[in-house]
């Protein structure tokens, strides 16, 4: 099994997919339904953006994890780099 980031990339794709196809939904509603059907897919105007959304989280989660896992053993353990104590002048 992949570890978090990897996985954490991989429902960043499938959200990215899944945001497609909610907008494909919407096209196909606002080109074939009726008005009735147009009025009532309104909601699925925001999808795509809250996923993006979700999206973006979920790749700067990824990356932070990643970073954190490719610290040398006995480094800083202050997750913003150095302690201001170990820093050099």
């Amino acid at each position: 099994m992949a570890g978090p980031p990897a996985s954490l990339r991989e429902l960043a794709h499938r959200a990215q997919m899944l945001a497609a196809g909610v907008e494909a939904a919407h096209q196909s509603l606002r080109g074939q339904g009726g008005e009735a059907v147009r009025r009532r897919s309104f909601r699925l105007l925001e999808v795509p953006g809250a996923l993006q959304r979700l999206v973006e989280d979920l790749l700067a989660t990824a990356s932070d994890l990643a970073r954190i896992a490719a610290r040398p053993a006995g480094a800083c353990g202050v997750v913003w780099g150095c302690a201001p104590s170990t820093a050099t002048r």
